[in-house]
């Protein structure tokens, strides 16, 4: 199978209804969606208050209705009609936000933070004002609508003997002191933005996968879970690592079909990281030198061939502006931060590792995968049972008859309808 970081699909949501005609004749789902945009939001409630469960955007040629009965034709006359459509995530908001528009926010937005002659944004901002951008001041925040876990970094990042999560780490925006941009910001630059991706949500993609992460979309608090306040409820950018060093689910709901496949190498195409500061610095990869800001990784190569000829320059802005000078990475097979890294005090390397370490592995050991389908569709993470702990990147450990291993959720499916949960794990 191959599986890249460079993909994540926006979630879509096939829908079915009887139009209700109690205050239009020709029913009120026929008049909403006449209109050039319709939204529909889903909330769960589990019997402690709402929860979001999708929000999206009805794609218009998927609508069909379907006539079971008319009469007497016209404006009084009697019509009962079916319909079904999809509905697209809301991320297609992002997707279609410009990298110019994104760049703009970034640069200029007012969630730059200052420190000495230089402007920086953190990565919890950068992610955050692009969310703001594409949904609007009243429905997301730069400052709080990215949310990254309390303990699944992938990638941490040191300066003066701690460590740090990449939400409390900056990119440089630009100089007030001679008003020049990070060339990642200049469309003027070969290094913008904008000549490597086509929108906003391809950048957030990007960033993510340098630190590590995968990104989905939610609603409502940080949780997931809806506010009796409007206005606490948000879009959330939610950032989530695979097999990360967070607790594993204990228990989902009871098992009522299982497939196994146990040959299941990854092969992995054009995996890509993307520097985020400093034009002038250069790295190599094995023998290869990718000019700008673009590094393929191959994964054929042996652990350890690799060797950056520079660090890349991340910045820790409190009690001033100092760069990062180390980093570790997650290793899931271990079960511990891999403290190789902390040797190289490189953080492209920390991005190669944790990567090498995820998908391609020295001992090569065929990988098992499941297909579970469940009823019902909670998990219980140790502290709750909901359906918000069950989504792609958790953990969860499976028993063969033989010993336990640790798998994550490749690819999570809920059948609303009939209550089911599908389930694709990947072996850690």
């Amino acid at each position: 199978p191959e599986d890249s970081p460079l993909i994540f699909k926006m979630g879509t949501l096939n829908v079915g209804f009887k139009d209700d005609y109690t205050n239009y004749v020709s029913g009120v789902l026929w008049k909403i969606l006449q209109g050039s945009e319709t939204q529909f939001r889903f909330y769960l409630d589990e019997g402690a208050g709402y929860t979001f469960l999708f929000w999206g955007i009805v794609q218009g040629n998927s609508v069909k209705f379907e006539e079971l009965y008319v009469y007497n034709e016209g404006a009084s006359g009697r019509f009962v009609r079916a319909l079904t459509f999809a509905l697209e995530s809301m991320l297609k908001k992002v997707a279609d936000l410009s990298i110019a528009n994104a760049v703009s926010e970034i640069q200029s937005g007012g969630n730059r933070q200052s420190s000495g002659y230089n402007y920086f944004m953190t990565f919890n901002r950068v992610f955050g004002s692009i969310f703001e951008k594409a949904f609007g001041a009243s429905d997301a925040d730069a400052l709080t609508s990215a949310v990254f876990p309390a303990t699944q970094d992938p990638i941490l990042y040191s300066y003066g003997g701690a460590w740090y999560s990449i939400k409390d780490i900056a990119m440089l925006c630009n100089k007030s002191d001679i008003t020049e941009d990070s060339p990642y910001l200049s469309s003027a630059n070969a290094l913008y933005w904008g000549n490597v991706y086509n929108n906003a949500l391809e950048l957030i993609g990007g960033l993510a996968r340098q630190f590590g992460y995968l990104v989905r979309h939610s609603y409502g608090l940080t949780n997931g879970i809806i506010s009796a306040t409007p206005a606490d409820n948000l879009h959330r950018i939610c950032l989530t690592q695979r097999e990360g060093n967070g607790s594993s689910l204990t228990s989902i709901g009871d098992l009522i079909a299982s497939e196994v496949s146990i040959d299941n190498d990854f092969t992995v195409k054009s995996v890509k990281t993307v520097r985020t500061q400093d034009e002038t610095q250069t790295y190599a990869v094995g023998n290869d030198k990718p000019p700008g800001i673009i590094i393929p990784i191959d994964f054929t190569f042996t652990s350890g061939t690799y060797t950056p000829t520079d660090y890349e320059k991340l910045w820790k802005l409190t009690p001033t502006n100092y760069e990062i000078t180390g980093v570790k990475v997650w290793d899931a097979v271990a079960g511990a931060y891999d403290t190789l890294s902390l040797v190289t005090r490189k953080s492209l390397t920390g991005v190669l590792r944790y990567y090498s370490k995820r998908y391609y592995s020295s001992e090569k050991v065929k990988k098992v995968c499941y297909v579970r389908k469940y009823k019902g569709l909670k998990a219980n993470d140790g502290s709750t049972n909901s359906h918000l702990n069950i989504y792609s990147g958790q953990k969860i450990a499976i028993h063969n008859g033989l010993n336990s291993k640790g798998f994550f959720a490749h690819e999570v499916k809920k059948d609303i309808v009939n209550n089911e949960l599908t389930v694709e794990w990947r072996e850690i």
